[in-house]
């Protein structure tokens, strides 16, 4: 059992700026406790600096040297794969947010490690997660590649997304912002649908913290 727990999220000068780690991370009703691997797949929302473990207990996982930015999130998921989550809602760590964070700086080698995690979690682990996780994996891989600006693998990775969760709606809008003609209609409108569906999305997450308090 690993135990962790809720973030508060900090400015450059220490102030709380009001946001909670995983509320950041739009995890607020994500799984937290338990067996989490499968949803770590998806993306990381764990408090690192919360974490809590015995290291002579985790067998033989350890952090991937080669990794320059993402080693932790690797780490993360081959611990979920291993072991039980225990997660303490009171938030016991802070996460400090300024221009020298790596996702901010230097988002091209951020997404290069992306990719490997993600092309390591398919390899390792490929066997033994659902196709829907599969395809969530590819699409994360597609967006990065199309962020580094490597279009054709892009286009291929998002084609196996679609093999594997075919009814996902990020596939197709993923399609679109990587196919040529990104000024054409389809895409405008697919646009102005995510836009307006990311602002309703954080406007209720808003309003749930706002009734729990």
């Amino acid at each position: 059992m690993l135990v962790w727990s809720e973030g508060l999220i900090i400015d450059a000068k220490g102030n709380f700026t009001g946001e909670l780690f995983t509320q950041m991370h739009s995890a607020l009703n994500r799984k937290k406790s338990g067996d989490i691997f499968e949803e770590l797949l998806k993306n990381n929302y764990i408090c690192g600096q919360s974490l809590i473990y015995k290291r002579e207990n985790l067998k033989n996982v350890r952090r991937d040297e080669h990794l320059k930015y993402l080693s932790d999130y690797k780490f993360l998921v081959d611990l979920a794969k291993e072991y039980k989550f225990y997660f303490i809602p009171e938030p016991l760590a802070m996460y400090r947010i300024h221009g020298r964070n790596t996702i901010l700086s230097d988002r091209i080698g951020w997404k290069k490690d992306d990719i490997r995690i993600r092309n390591y979690f398919l390899q390792e682990y490929g066997d033994e997660i659902s196709y829907k996780i599969k395809g969530r994996i590819f699409l994360n891989i597609s967006k990065s590649y199309s962020y580094i600006g490597e279009k054709e693998k892009a286009k291929q990775n998002i084609y196996q997304a679609m093999k594997c969760n075919p009814f996902y709606w990020a596939n197709l809008f993923t399609l679109i912002i990587i196919l040529p003609n990104r000024n054409g209609i389809i895409y405008n409108f697919l646009n102005l649908i995510y836009q307006y569906y990311r602002k309703v999305k954080k406007w209720y997450t808003n309003l749930k913290i706002f009734y729990k308090k």
